[in-house]
């Protein structure tokens, strides 16, 4: 509730300490859902390979980037309407809205679906065998997750936990979410997550 969010973090109060929840809820939950999809989408290119698709898809004429390309494209693309539908039933549900720049949702919206892509791509270069790759790639965004504050909120980590989450990509878009939804910060504000 509002009231245990004031006893934790002094000047979050009343109005604010609901926003705060509010926005925080949905920007945890769909990022973790973000970074999973793309190692599905990883996990569905080590399938496609284990089962000869990339052999018919090598002997087209067209060059192995372009498909790569069109593979992350289409992983950020259903990211995207993961983020458009969350945020959709947050509006309509809940009532969180983008209190800051539409246009800086947007940025950090794409840069984040553009992590999903990339997430996938790793997943399937590293991969190697379908379960050792899920395996592995459970643990690590299980662990970027609690590091990158989805899990609690970062000041309520230990510091060497806070230093190391600087470097973590999910840190990042976390607060260029916070920033442009319950934060209320502009488009500037926001280009440093993205």
């Amino acid at each position: 509730t509002a009231e245990a969010l004031a006893a934790l973090v002094p000047g979050v109060d009343g109005v604010l300490g609901q926003d705060f929840l509010r926005g925080r809820v949905f920007t945890l939950d769909y990022r973790r859902g973000l970074l999973f999809w793309g190692m599905e989408s990883g996990l569905l290119l080590l399938r496609e390979r284990r089962q000869g698709a990339w052999t018919r898809v090598r002997t087209a004429a067209v060059p192995l980037s372009c498909v790569l390309a069109g593979k992350a494209l289409a992983t950020a693309a259903v990211a995207l309407l993961q983020v458009l539908g969350t945020f959709a039933v947050g509006y309509l549900v809940f009532g969180v809205k983008v209190e800051g720049s539409f246009l800086g949702f947007v940025l950090v919206a794409l840069a984040a679906c553009g992590l999903a892509a990339a997430t996938g791509l790793l997943v399937a270069a590293l991969g190697g065998t379908e379960a050792r790759a899920r395996n592995v790639s459970i643990l690590v965004i299980l662990g970027v997750s609690m590091l990158g504050g989805l899990w609690v909120p970062a000041f309520l980590l230990p510091s060497w936990a806070r230093d190391a989450s600087a470097a973590l990509p999910t840190t990042w878009a976390l607060k260029g979410f916070e920033t442009v939804t319950w934060q209320g910060g502009g488009f500037w504000a926001a280009v440093p997550s993205a």
